[in-house]
């Protein structure tokens, strides 16, 4: 439900996010459509209803990720 944008505001997310859930993804299936990539993975860790699969929606421009959502 939160968004962030910019190099600097992506990392502090991910490294809190890592520190309060000490999770882990396993890939399950992978997808790619043009500049579109989806990665299911199971994720575990220490949050509630764990473990749960998600879906990790890239963008990619210049051969760089421009856009991630996780549903």
């Amino acid at each position: 439900g939160a968004r962030h944008v910019g190099i600097g505001a992506i990392r502090i997310w991910w490294v809190m996010a890592k520190e309060k859930f000490h999770h882990v993804a396993q890939p399950v299936e992978t997808t790619a459509i043009g500049d579109e990539v989806s990665v299911r993975a199971t994720v575990t860790g220490q949050f509630p209803n764990s473990p749960v699969t998600l879906e990790f929606s890239f963008t990619i421009k210049d051969d760089k990720i421009a856009a991630l959502r996780i549903q």
